[in-house]
C-alpha cells in the first residue's frame, strides 16, 4: 500500500500539471472483500458533486488500480470544465448506452485515461529513475533479488553438491529414529542434515565428474576464465569436505 500511495501521488500530480487543473480531487482507496468476490465487481467511481474518486483495491494488481485512477481523473477533468453538470443527465444504470453525451464522456475517459497512464508509466521508467528504482525494482518480496553471476554460480554449485551427497533441506523431516549428522554448507553457511556422510571414494568420483561435466544450466555464455574459477571453487569445496571427513575419522 505504501508503494501504491507513492505512485498514485505522482500520477495525480502529473495529471493535474499536464491538464493545468487547479481543483484537486479527493482520492480514497477502499478495500472491499465482498466486492472482490463478484466477477464483475466495481473498480472505481467519481462523485462530481464532492470531487471525490473512490478506487477499490482488494485483489487487484497495483498497476490495474492506478489505471482505474487515471480513468477517474479524466472524469474529474470533465467535471472541472463543466461537462458533468446535472443538465447533462445523471450517471444512472445504462447511462453509457442511453445518453449520447455521457457516452462520449466515457469514451474520452477510456481513451485519454489509458493513453495518459501509458505515457506516465513510460516517462517514469525513463526519466524519474529514483522513483522507478525505489518502487518498481525494490518492491519485491524479501530475499527475492537479482543475483550476480558469482552468487548464481555459488548457489548452483551448492545445489549440485547437496544433490550429489544427500543433503536434506532444513525443513525436511527425517523418519523417526534415523541417525542424522549435522552438516554446514561450505558456501553460505546453510545448516541441514544428511543421513550418511559420503565416502572418500564417492568424493573422488564426484570430483572427477565435476571436472568432466560442465554445469549445463548456466544461462550465460561460459568463458575460459569462468570455467577456471568455477573448477577451482569446486576443488576447494571437495578438498575441505575431505579434510573434514579425515578429521572426523581421526577422532
Amino acid at each position: 500500500m505504501k508503494n501504491l500511495q507513492k505512485l498514485s501521488d505522482n500520477l495525480l500530480s502529473s495529471f493535474l500539471a499536464k491538464y493545468q487543473l487547479t481543483e484537486k480531487p479527493t482520492v480514497e482507496f477502499v478495500e472491499d472483500l465482498e466486492n472482490e468476490k463478484k466477477p464483475l465487481a466495481r473498480t472505481a467511481a467519481y462523485d462530481p458533486a464532492a470531487m471525490k474518486i473512490v478506487v477499490y483495491t482488494s485483489g487487484r494488481h497495483c498497476k490495474d488500480i492506478l489505471r482505474s485512477l487515471s480513468h477517474e481523473l479524466v472524469h474529474h477533468m470533465q467535471n472541472c470544465r463543466g461537462d458533468l453538470g446535472k443538465e447533462h443527465g445523471a450517471a444512472e444504470a445504462g447511462y453509457a448506452q442511453n445518453n449520447d453525451h455521457l457516452r462520449h464522456m466515457e469514451s474520452e475517459a477510456y481513451e485519454c485515461g489509458n493513453m495518459f497512464f501509458r505515457d506516465w508509466e513510460d516517462n517514469l521508467k525513463s526519466s524519474n529513475n529514483h522513483l522507478y528504482e525505489t518502487i518498481y525494482k525494490s518492491a519485491k518480496n524479501k530475499g527475492d533479488r537479482s543475483m550476480s553471476t558469482k552468487e548464481w554460480k555459488n548457489k548452483e554449485l551448492n545445489t549440485l553438491l547437496m544433490e550429489k551427497w544427500g543433503y536434506a533441506p532444513k525443513e525436511e523431516q527425517l523418519n523417526e529414529g534415523e541417525k542424522t549428522t549435522p552438516v554446514v554448507n561450505l558456501i553460505d553457511g546453510y545448516e541441514g542434515a544428511q543421513k550418511e556422510l559420503p565416502s572418500e571414494e564417492a568424493l573422488e568420483e564426484d570430483e572427477e565428474q565435476l571436472h568432466e561435466e560442465p554445469h549445463a544450466s548456466d544461462p550465460e555464455a561460459r568463458t575460459a576464465g569462468q570455467d577456471t574459477d568455477e573448477d577451482s571453487l569446486r576443488e576447494t569445496i571437495v578438498r575441505m569436505i575431505k579434510d573434514a571427513l579425515s578429521s572426523q575419522n581421526e577422532n
